[in-house]
């Protein structure tokens, strides 16, 4: 635990240099987290504002789908890091009140140390860490030390939204990709959908298409695929499995994720 110590308020540059060292250091966090099968599909970085006697704790925030929060009996879960007491996950729920778990371990942890926080309370949320809300530095101010320890996890020049979006599309991407081509030929299922439902699905994939593959120059298995369930109206087995064009696309995307893969990892060692 830290003392408080008369630390000079930090310059507006400073606090701009802080969230950007926070942001992506949870960029990092979120990578973990979804490698780990948690479907982190938002980020959202709390700047420090100024309230008058002084400023509030900075945050950041990532957020999950209803889905998820619902299986965990919450109406909304965040997982979220505080400037003065680092990592904690957070459920709030309409019958009981607003619960926050707190990891300890520091300001700073390793982000895979982060991402088995969330897991294990995805299993069991009244397990893992503390209710106990500890703290590890003053209000108000920015020692060099925790700069140094947030800024090696920022090795662009992007913003963290652009690198947390990029993450997350390539992340549900190779799902998506995984998916497709791990599912042989075979016989379809039958899912009974109403016209209009049919439909919205259609225009649902057109609009998760744009958001996927905004990162990438040629449209990928996401695109092939709401091309094939275009087709499917009133297609047999036969028309099915034959025009699957979504699986060669599948595997096209695979590959190019293992070579950008490979070659981040050869870039990492050279650093």
């Amino acid at each position: 635990m830290v003392t408080p110590d008369a630390v000079a308020e930090p310059s507006n540059e400073e606090l701009k240099e802080f969230d950007r060292y926070v942001g992506n250091y949870a960029v990092a966090v979120a990578r973990h987290a979804l490698a780990d099968g948690l479907p982190v599909v938002d980020l959202i970085l709390g700047p420090p504002e100024d309230i008058g006697d002084g400023r509030e704790d900075g945050e950041a925030w990532m957020f999950f789908p209803n889905d998820f929060n619902s299986g965990l009996g919450a109406r909304e879960c965040t997982l979220g890091w505080n400037e003065a007491s680092g990592w904690y996950f957070q459920r709030e729920s309409h019958k009981k009140p607003m619960e926050r778990r707190w990891l300890g371990h520091g300001l700073v942890p390793d982000p895979d140390r982060v991402a088995i926080f969330a897991t294990t309370l995805q299993v069991n949320p009244d397990s893992a860490g503390s209710l106990e809300r500890p703290f590890y530095r003053s209000p108000g101010c920015l020692e060099p030390e925790l700069l140094d320890r947030l800024k090696p996890y920022t090795r662009t020049s992007d913003s963290y939204r652009e690198s947390f979006t990029r993450e997350r599309n390539r992340h549900f991407d190779r799902r998506l990709a995984t998916t497709i081509a791990a599912d042989p030929p075979g016989a379809p299922i039958h899912l009974s959908l109403l016209p209009g439902e049919y439909a919205a699905l259609e225009l649902a994939l057109e609009w998760l298409d744009g958001l996927i593959n905004a990162g990438y120059d040629q449209r990928g298995p996401l695109t092939a695929f709401a091309r094939d369930i275009h087709k499917r109206r009133d297609a047999d087995a036969a028309k099915i499995n034959a025009s699957r064009t979504s699986l060669a696309a599948a595997r096209a995307r695979l590959e190019e994720l293992r070579q950008q893969e490979a070659e981040k990892h050869g870039d990492d060692t050279d650093r």
